[in-house]
């Protein structure tokens, strides 16, 4: 033994059962605040999820950008992916018909899948070549069309073009509830037959302040400030959004949180305290051979970090299974809000503060 820290071990060792209250409190401390960020974490997943399918995978949009300053927006270090995206005749209610039939035209580039990964295509594919379009799978029954067909896209001007159809896509929840359908062509169709300016779709990479990097882009092209637009929930769940509700949100895991960590460090403070007073002889003993105040906090500080080697990975294991169990549960009971929620998902936020939050609470505790 070349120090006073090596009884550590050994005194933990032997006082195994005398230590089990304290390292429940370990335990205890690390679950809650491991379940109470997993199911934050899990839940904010899920509404990243919907957002995505709902409203699309982008953070902001621009009105008014030529094809040439898409083309610089799209090469900015910042942006993940970008798509140019416009709809017309949404609500069906002017004549844009397909062989006699209204419905709603899309323009969109050849990345808009990226910005939109929900549209799936069921039978065919899309292709940006021109004089091409896809439709909504109900164009099949309302128009009695397929893939390889050709069909007259009208405008309400009395302007009338053939299309090849060569894709059927997933019927959108607007189309099912108008009774309407679809189509999707590229923009340069778009733009010279329809002839409607089209919005820039922007996804920032992680990490990025997209407010700052959205008015930077703003005024580099000298945009209106109507002339910008950003996706409220995905900027919410992001965590960069001025939505009272999502700031009401974190503050309330804040708190949540902060209480944990003085419930725990209360519990163990307590624990640990009856346990050095029930030593007393003990490190009598220590300071009778030498030792010194340093060195016996030392000891104390030692012995408590020994408490959460096997501690804190099983307040982390039991602390992600209920996390689990609790997804389960709720993907079963109300499948209509929560069925993006993640099956068997590992939230690195709840482990990282789980583990931290442990330790930095034992050794708070050893050192009161």
């Amino acid at each position: 033994m070349k120090s006073f820290l090596d009884l550590a071990g050994i005194s933990a060792r032997v006082r195994r059962r005398q230590s089990r209250m304290t390292r429940l409190c370990i335990i205890l401390s690390v679950f809650l605040v491991t379940a109470i960020f997993g199911m934050a974490d899990m839940w904010l997943n899920c509404q990243k999820i919907q957002a995505i399918q709902q409203y699309g995978n982008w953070h902001t949009q621009f009105i008014g950008l030529s094809e040439e300053d898409g083309t610089l927006v799209s090469a900015r270090p910042e942006v993940e992916a970008s798509s140019w995206y416009d709809v017309v005749n949404s609500h069906l209610d002017e004549d844009y018909t397909v062989n006699g039939t209204r419905v709603a035209v899309c323009g969109v580039d050849e990345s808009w899948k990226e910005i939109f990964p929900s549209t799936e295509i069921l039978e065919g594919g899309y292709s940006a070549e021109p004089g091409t379009i896809c439709m909504t799978q109900n164009a099949k029954i309302l128009l009695g069309v397929q893939p390889g067909d050709t069909v007259t896209l009208a405008l309400p001007d009395g302007r009338a073009e053939d299309y090849l159809l060569t894709g059927l896509f997933g019927d959108t929840v607007m189309m099912a509830e108008q009774d309407g359908a679809g189509v999707i062509m590229n923009s340069g169709d778009y733009r010279r037959f329809v002839g409607q300016p089209m919005a820039m779709y922007v996804q920032y990479k992680p990490f990025i302040r997209i407010h700052r990097a959205a008015e930077e882009i703003r005024a580099q092209f000298g945009l209106a400030e109507d002339a910008v637009g950003n996706n409220p929930k995905l900027l919410g769940i992001s965590g960069q959004s001025d939505n009272a509700f999502m700031q009401m949100l974190y503050t309330a895991a804040a708190i949540l949180s902060g209480l944990v960590a003085v419930s725990g460090i209360l519990m163990m403070t307590g624990s640990m305290n009856s346990s050095v007073a029930q030593r007393t002889e003990f490190f009598g003993l220590l300071r009778c051979l030498g030792a010194t105040p340093k060195q016996v906090k030392r000891f104390v500080r030692r012995e408590a970090l020994g408490w959460c080697g096997a501690s804190i990975p099983a307040g982390l294991l039991a602390g992600t299974a209920v996390c689990w169990a609790l997804c389960e549960m709720l993907r079963f009971l109300a499948p209509t809000y929560f069925a993006e929620m993640p099956r068997f998902g590992i939230s690195p936020v709840a482990i990282a503060s789980g583990a931290l939050l442990g330790v930095l609470t034992v050794l708070f505790s050893a050192r009161t």
